[in-house]
Parts: C-alpha cells; sequence; structure tokens
C-alpha cells in the first residue's frame, strides 16, 4: 500500500491535471461561442445579400465534356450578344449545335469553321453540303464569303 505522503502527491497531481482540463474547457468554450456568433453573422449576411452567379463579365467555357447540349447552346447565345442577328449562329443553334459542337460533326478544327465563315478559306462543296444538311444552312456561294471549291 503506498504510503500517505505518495497518495497526497497522487492526488496534488490530479487536482493540476483537472485544473487545466478545467481551463482548457473555458477555452474551448469561448471558441464553441465564438463560432456560433460567426455563424449567426454569416446567415444573417446570406439572407440580406442578392443572390449573383458572378459580379462582373466573365465569359463562360464550353470545354467541359460532362455539359449537356443545353447549357452549351445557352452560352454559344450569351457569347453572341454583340451579334445577336448573325444568320449562321442562329443557324447552328436551331439545329442545337454550337459553332464548336458543327466543327466536331463536320471532323474539322473549329478554328478551320470560323475561316470559312469569316471568308479567309473557301469550302469545298462537298463540306458545304454536310452544313446544309445538319444547320440547313444553304450551300451556295452566297452563303459562304470566301466561295466553294466545287467537287473534283
Amino acid at each position: 500500500m503506498p504510503s500517505r505522503e505518495a497518495l497526497l502527491k497522487l492526488a496534488d497531481e490530479y487536482k493540476a491535471d483537472a485544473e487545466t482540463f478545467d481551463e482548457k474547457a473555458r477555452q474551448f468554450a469561448a471558441l464553441a461561442a465564438k463560432a456560433r456568433q460567426n455563424e449567426r453573422e454569416l446567415r444573417e449576411a446570406a439572407a440580406s445579400t442578392k443572390q449573383v452567379l458572378h459580379t462582373g463579365h466573365v465569359l463562360s467555357r464550353v470545354d467541359n465534356t460532362s455539359m449537356d447540349n443545353s447549357h452549351r447552346i445557352n452560352i454559344s447565345r450569351s457569347r453572341s450578344r454583340g451579334r445577336p442577328n448573325d444568320p449562321f449562329s442562329t443557324a447552328c443553334r436551331r439545329a442545337k449545335l454550337t459553332q464548336g459542337g458543327l466543327a466536331q460533326a463536320l471532323g474539322i478544327d473549329p478554328a478551320l469553321l470560323s475561316r470559312y465563315r469569316k471568308g479567309t478559306r473557301p469550302i469545298h462543296q462537298e463540306r458545304a453540303d454536310r452544313v446544309k444538311a445538319l444547320t440547313g444552312w444553304p450551300a451556295d456561294k452566297a452563303h459562304w464569303p470566301g466561295g466553294i471549291v466545287p467537287l473534283d
């Protein structure tokens, strides 16, 4: 059996541990109260804030392969704000295609389709016919500024 002094020393150690734990508990209680206060303030701020998707003009990208095609069409539509009456873009949208999607369906690079539309490259008749089949866009010289290269 331990001596009286050893028991008292052990009791003092437990008392010191208990006081340390009490101090830690007070600190944790203060931290918990501060966390609850922060939560309340953030919820109040969220309740009084208008929901906004983004604050400035941000160009969306259409390179996410898991994106639904309707989202791609909507992004394409919003990008054409400066040219809302572009008939080629309208034809693509009616066919539920973006210009990038049309280029993919044609098996060409989107930049090449852009060059066809700008008139810096002539389009082959076969490709113009495929665009017509996909979008309804006429396959004639009047609608392809760079001209149409006839079939060989």
